[in-house]
Order: structure tokens, then sequence, then C-alpha cells
């Protein structure tokens, strides 16, 4: 179902909340995100004619980073997104929602998320922020009460401005 954008719109902005969840607990909440989901397609050729006969789906990818506020104390180890190195083998699989701020509703949820790396850095201000960068093996964006997708409308309208 395609959403037909005016010219103008009435559309309050009011942002969206990043929050990471292990187990059903949050363990932070983020400033900024950033994700991708990409479909790996290859096109199936026949002989004698140019165009492809289809484009056949070979694969699907999440991958997803978080910018986060280091807390002393409270590293990506004790938050639990990253293991210690002895236990790398077991990690447990994250899972994230970015939700919009006025109705708790959930706009994305990525899920079977484990961290790839993470970077972090001091501002001239004294700020100790991190990015945490992870791939995941799912992501949804459906409205499950109605199973329509709610990221065209939702998304459009209260944009990704995460605080």
């Amino acid at each position: 179902m395609a959403i037909e954008l005016t010219k103008r719109s009435t559309a309050v902005y009011s942002g969206a909340k990043l929050y990471i969840y292990l187990n059903e607990k949050i363990l932070a909440e983020a400033f900024e995100c950033s994700y991708s989901i990409t479909h790996d397609l290859y096109p199936i050729d026949t002989i004698d004619v140019l165009e492809p006969a289809e484009l056949a789906e070979v694969g699907y990818s999440v991958s997803f980073s978080a910018s986060t506020f280091r807390i002393r104390k409270r590293t990506a180890i004790d938050l639990g997104f990253q293991p210690k190195l002895k236990d790398i083998l077991g990690s447990k699989e994250l899972t994230f929602e970015i939700r919009e701020q006025s109705t708790d509703e959930v706009l994305l949820q990525i899920s079977g998320a484990k961290l790839v790396g993470r970077s972090g850095g001091v501002s001239r201000k004294g700020t100790f922020t991190e990015k945490l960068s992870f791939i995941a093996k799912y992501a949804d964006d459906q409205d499950t009460n109605t199973n329509k997708s709610i990221s065209g409308l939702t998304i459009a309208d209260n944009g990704l401005r995460l605080f």
C-alpha cells in the first residue's frame, strides 16, 4: 500500500526513542541509530534474451548501529552488549526497538542481533560516546494488530529523530 504525500502535512513530529533490550529488560537508551535491510537478488538469465527472466532472492541481511553515552562502570560488557572473550561463542542475541515517543508504539523491531564492533570517543566538552555495530537476523516493521506495514506512514510522520 503506497502512501501519498501532499505539499502540506498536518503531522506533528514528536520523535522516536530507541531502547536496547536483552531478555525483555531494557539495557540502555540510545541517542542515535541507523539500520540497513538488504535483499540480495541474483538475475536468472536465459539464452537469446538480454534481460533476466527473473530476479531470484538469494539473501537477506540486517545491520544496525546505535550511539550511546558511555557511563562509568557501565561498559558494553557490563550491559550485556559484548560478551567476555571467554564467552564469545555463546553470546546472547539482542533485540532493538524504535518506539514512537508519545504512544510508545513499536515502529521497528530488530531481533537476533549480535555485536560485531564498537568504537568510541570523547568530545571537546568531555562527553564520552560509543557507537555499537550489530548484525541481526530479522527486522520487522509490521503492525502486530493488523499485520499491515507501518513503516511508510508512521516513520515518515515521526521521522527517525531519536532522543
